[in-house]
């Protein structure tokens, strides 16, 4: 069962959606401020948060900020429900990322719509982004996607155009082939469990390569290598930990 949020200061239109909801197959939790609403994302995780964006202690706006900046809260798909006389704001929210407004009054389809909508689009991509049983034992393949975040926002890529990973201590560096550079909430440890390991080597304790990218692998005469990248990625020192993986991969 689906669990929905909803988080609207007036008594009867947050009384009127959570019998329509309930009454449709979904769990609902309710909050008549914001500042709870937000208190009760963190700890009940809901599928989908409907918000009114005028709100006591905290709007709606403030909210979805707030959500934006967690990374178990970021991606729960957020629908603000509106007054006409606030659609002159709506466009605040919408740049904020909000996924769909509701203009009240709105119908029982309308309201329905919205949240099956969302919650499927959000189940599809996560079921694209997460693909198992690759051929190699490994969690992905080169063309499943992935979810990156930048700038509170969020965006998919294809495995195989990333070009290199580097670690950030409890984060990593995400290199793309488009020149972009994205910060990621995983060790590297977890990028090399789930990476295919035909495509991607680790090249040293902090650096995954993605063979595809790489130009050439140099000898130096300490016995490590330098990687030079056919874009324009900084070449990468390998160390001798992975000389042999080097050797295999790269017939150095």
């Amino acid at each position: 069962m689906k669990k929905i949020l909803v988080i609207e200061d007036e008594e009867f239109v947050l009384k009127n959606i959570q019998e329509v909801l309930e009454l449709n197959g979904y769990s609902v939790l309710t909050s008549e401020n914001g500042k709870k609403g937000l208190e009760m994302i963190s700890t009940e995780k809901p599928d989908l948060v409907l918000c009114d964006i005028m709100l006591p202690n905290m709007d709606g706006y403030e909210i979805k900020k707030q959500l934006d900046s967690g990374p178990e809260t970021c991606t729960i798909p957020f629908i603000y429900l509106t007054a006409k006389s606030d659609m002159k704001d709506l466009r605040k929210g919408m740049r904020l990322g909000a996924d769909d407004y509701l203009v009240k009054p709105f119908s029982i389809p309308e309201l329905l719509n919205a949240i099956e909508t969302r919650i499927n689009k959000k189940e599809q991509i996560y079921r694209s982004a997460n693909q198992t049983g690759t051929a190699d034992g490994s969690h992905f393949q080169p063309n499943d996607k992935i979810l990156l975040r930048e700038n509170k926002t969020g965006f998919f890529i294809d495995i195989k155009n990333i070009v290199k990973i580097e670690a950030e201590g409890v984060y990593s560096y995400v290199y793309i082939n488009n020149g972009k550079k994205v910060l990621a909430r995983k060790i590297l440890k977890e990028w090399k469990e789930t990476l295919p390991e035909k495509l991607f080597v680790r090249v040293h304790r902090s650096c995954i390569v993605n063979m595809n990218y790489v130009e050439r692998a140099q000898t130096l005469s300490n016995g490590r290598y330098i990687i030079y990248f056919t874009t324009e990625n900084k070449p990468v020192y390998a160390s001798k930990k992975y000389s042999k993986l080097i050797k295999e991969h790269f017939k150095a």
